[in-house]
């Protein structure tokens, strides 16, 4: 897997996970940035990506873009 794979694959299970089946009700699990960055890391860790460390900031990135995106326009 590659690294741009892990960063939309990290988004598509965060954003799958906080808006459509809403598990993220309770406090810690709410936030798309928070669980995208997370989702990443995990993923970027579990198929070696290279500098895996480095995934958990730019999830976050892709996860606050988004936020914007969303609240801005749609």
């Amino acid at each position: 897997m590659t690294g741009i794979q892990a960063i939309v694959f990290g988004f598509a299970c965060a954003f799958t996970w906080v808006e459509v089946l809403h598990l993220g009700s309770r406090k810690p699990f709410s936030c798309l940035k928070c669980m995208c960055g997370w989702f990443t890391l995990i993923i970027a860790g579990v198929w070696h990506v290279e500098y895996w460390s480095l995934y958990l900031p730019v999830g976050v990135t892709v996860g606050a873009v988004f936020n914007a995106i969303k609240f801005r326009w749609l």
